[in-house]
């Protein structure tokens, strides 16, 4: 069993020997600025699903609020303000005695009351919208110091350990944070709310700009979301994302040090005063919906990135900002009478790196990074009168309790997992490619292999690293791309399996129906070449042509799923066996006629599976256990357990003459199994698969349906009823060429609301989808 959760040969391969260390770290490197970019391109159509659901609950105008069902508030308000021991936080606002207890606090694992921490934060706002400007700008007093932090993301221990270098702010001490002080690390609001503490308490010595993970788009990706709302309540959040919006983007130090989060810009003439004049209060659009200069200006601010190859600029592989060079930041700082730019936004392993003949700075101060990097966290310091070019840099490493092998553990582990999820999103644009290339077997060659998933998933990967965790090639060096892809699936909750699969097999079915009057002359019209078997790519394009109202991915999972044996073509036996009876049910509904065997045959199935097996219900019919049903048993047992004693003799004859397919006159377990297999919900059948793009759908996502979900559950209960589930689900169709009704989206809600209270833990629910990699 290798799955993502489960990688058994990470010791074995890689841990004994470490010289692999810096090459997972360099491949989750890769891997982190491709989900940021696929984060970005899904933006839009999970707004589009947000605003959708507001609409759908508009309409819904009687809706009855479920507060009456709701657990306690996440955060008991007056029983935290009683047990609070730390300081008191003064009416208007934060002072430095309040900062400094706040720190201590920290220090001690103590949580700022929900009271104190809305206060805070509106506090804060206030201060943004009434006193700060897009620019801090400071002198850098003799004798003094500026310290700039770069990204912290959530990792308290970090900035614990950062104020113990730098002390309090001070009229000689500044500090500038330099953005993502939140998103990744377990601990963003109290890395926050110590921010803001310090900003309303030492005003004149402590700043903060705004980097690309204040952005609610990555907030609700990168769990700063769920961590505001499991710890106090989403209305926190919401004031949380206010702040953000007002937060200045740049700081200029002694007219000579411009700071920023993460880079220049893909124009020439970019003043200072420019940037001075930014406009805030605003939720900064991706790159693609940018349409003015100021615009653009900010999505440079918060995304770019350096790149010692270029000397001008491209975009960015990020989804936003651009890449510049040497030369941009030469023309930029002489343009300006700058020295040095300071940015941060990239992980350096030495937590600093200087580019350009020491005309930028990065500076990353979240040392063991997220878990999954052993890298040193680093702050640079500016001494007044010195050279600007040559800072002062303070490095450290916030050990805790993982071991660099466990930390190398962690890094593959997240490779792996983010691997297989763009193989598995990717899996038909790789079927394509691979059969344009595989031999009559389905095999396809190594360097085939590993050129095709690189080109096709858009990263540079490491295959010597990777290989061992995807693939086996056989003896001749071959690798079959059919049974590789039929290892990835989404490994949904067992009890969210069975539903919606009637309507999806009996809609492909009719479609079919339509063109041929039998299974065989389906085969037959397929089967160009007469060897009787199907590749991949012949009976993709026919059920293409066919257009049964199936995407490109839901086809591909038909096609793979007939395909039992996992040899890369589909024989006449496995087409035959997954529609036959869906061929039978789709005449039947055709001819009024023969509607009552319809009846039957569903009514007879209902039964089956009370017995819980095939095994058990076959027994029944099969008293003499010879392994092998007569007419005479099959009609006695039918007319006494499954309604027969409805049907003329002539009618049972005509059902069993439908499961006796090789009109023997004896039906055998094999024969009965299969006449009902289609719609067996403990069988892998095709129609599972189409299910399962319903629910990559709710996979990809997730996170802002969560959102939606907080946004809904107003009272922190973490529950919701049907009426605002559905309003979620069925704003989702727009993500699917296969929408959900009303019915299957009910069947769901009722499969997930196991009390039968009418509410469901959707935080239960959402983490039921998972991407799965399992050798079959």
């Amino acid at each position: 069993d290798r799955t993502y959760k489960i990688i058994n040969r990470v010791e074995e391969l890689h841990l004994k020997n470490m010289e692999h260390f810096e090459a997972w770290q360099e491949q989750w490197n890769q891997f982190d600025a491709k989900e940021e970019e696929i984060t970005l391109r899904r933006h839009d159509s999970m707004q589009e699903i947000s605003n959708l659901t507001k609409q759908n609950l508009r309409k819904n105008k009687s809706r009855k609020s479920h507060k009456s069902h709701s657990k306690p508030h996440r955060t008991d308000i007056k029983n935290l303000m009683k047990t609070w021991i730390g300081p008191a936080l003064p009416e208007d606002g934060p002072d430095q005695e309040f900062a400094r207890g706040l720190l201590q606090c920290y220090r001690t694992g103590l949580v700022l009351p929900y009271l104190y921490a809305k206060k805070l934060t509106q506090c804060m706002l206030r201060y943004l919208q009434n006193e700060a400007d897009s620019m801090n700008e400071l002198m850098i007093p003799e004798d003094g110091r500026a310290t700039v932090v770069g990204d912290t993301h959530g990792q308290l221990g970090d900035v614990l350990k950062i104020l113990e270098i730098t002390g309090m702010p001070s009229e000689t001490n500044y500090i500038i944070f330099n953005g993502d002080m939140v998103d990744r690390g377990p601990n963003g609001p109290e890395v926050l709310l110590l921010v803001y503490a310090l900003k309303l308490a030492y005003k004149d010595y402590f700043f903060i700009n705004r980097g690309n993970h204040e952005l609610k788009r990555m907030n609700i990706k990168y769990s700063f979301q769920e961590q505001v709302v499991s710890k106090y309540n989403s209305e926190l959040f919401k004031l949380f994302i206010e702040t953000f919006n007002w937060l200045p983007y740049t700081s200029l130090l002694d007219e000579k040090i411009l700071v920023l989060h993460g880079g220049l810009f893909e124009y020439d003439d970019v003043t200072l005063d420019e940037l001075r004049l930014l406009e805030r209060d605003i939720n900064p659009p991706n790159r693609k919906k940018a349409a003015t200069r100021e615009e653009y200006l900010i999505d440079n601010i918060l995304w770019s990135d350096p790149d010692p190859t270029l000397k001008g600029w491209v975009s960015n592989d990020r989804g936003s900002g651009i890449r510049f060079g040497s030369n941009t930041t030469k023309n930029f700082c002489k343009h300006n009478g700058l020295d040095v730019v300071v940015r941060s936004h990239e992980l350096e392993q030495e937590g600093y790196k200087v580019h350009f003949h020491k005309r930028l700075i990065t500076i990353f101060s979240a040392s063991n990074y997220s878990g999954k990097s052993h890298n040193m966290g680093a702050v640079v310091i500016f001494h007044h009168g010195t050279n600007y070019k040559e800072p002062e840099f303070v490095q450290y490493r916030i050990d805790g309790d993982k071991t660099k092998e466990e930390i190398g553990k962690n890094c593959m582990q997240d490779v792996l997992r983010q691997l297989y999820t763009l193989v598995f999103d990717n899996r038909h644009n790789l079927a394509t490619r691979f059969s344009d290339v595989c031999n009559e077997d389905g095999f396809v060659s190594l360097d085939d292999f590993c050129g095709i998933l690189q080109g096709v998933l858009d990263i540079n990967l490491n295959m010597d690293l990777l290989l061992p965790y995807l693939a086996s090639p056989n003896e001749d060096g071959l690798i079959n791309y059919a049974y590789f892809l039929s290892c990835f699936t989404i490994s949904v909750d067992k009890k969210f399996k069975s539903i919606m699969i009637h309507k999806v097999t009996s809609l492909v079915c009719d479609k079919i129906i339509e063109n041929f009057a039998n299974i065989e002359e389906v085969f037959a019209n397929y089967d160009a070449n007469n060897d009787g078997k199907l590749q991949y790519n012949e009976l993709y394009e026919a059920l293409k042509n066919l257009d049964i109202g199936l995407s490109d991915l839901q086809l591909y999972d038909f096609v793979a799923s007939i395909d039992t044996d996992g040899d890369g073509s589909v024989s006449f036996e496995e087409f035959s066996q997954r529609f036959r009876v869906g061929f039978l049910e789709a005449r039947l509904r055709a001819d009024e006629s023969q509607k009552w065997m319809f009846v039957a045959i569903r009514k007879i199935y209902k039964e089956i599976r009370k017995f819980g097996s095939f095994e058990a219900a076959f027994g029944l019919f099969d008293k003499d256990h010879d392994k092998r049903v007569t007419y005479r048993e099959f009609s006695r047992v039918l007319k006494k357990y499954f309604g027969g004693d409805n049907l003329e003799p002539e009618q049972r004859k005509t059902i069993f003459q439908y499961i006796d397919t090789n009109g023997s006159g004896i039906i055998s377990f094999r024969e009965f199994r299969d006449a009902f297999r289609i719609t067996d919900s403990k069988s892998d059948s095709w129609q599972r698969e189409v299910i399962h793009r319903i629910f990559n759908a709710i996979r990809k996502s997730h996170n802002h349906l969560r959102n939606i979900f907080y946004e809904m559950d107003a009272d922190g209960s973490g529950t919701i009823d049907f009426e605002e589930f559905k309003a979620a689900l069925t704003a989702m169709n727009v993500l699917l060429e296969f929408p959900m009704d009303d019915r299957h989206i009910k069947q769901l809600y009722d499969t997930i609301d196991t009390t039968n209270d009418g509410l469901i833990q959707y935080e239960e629910f959402l983490k039921s989808f998972q991407i799965r990699y399992k050798k079959r």
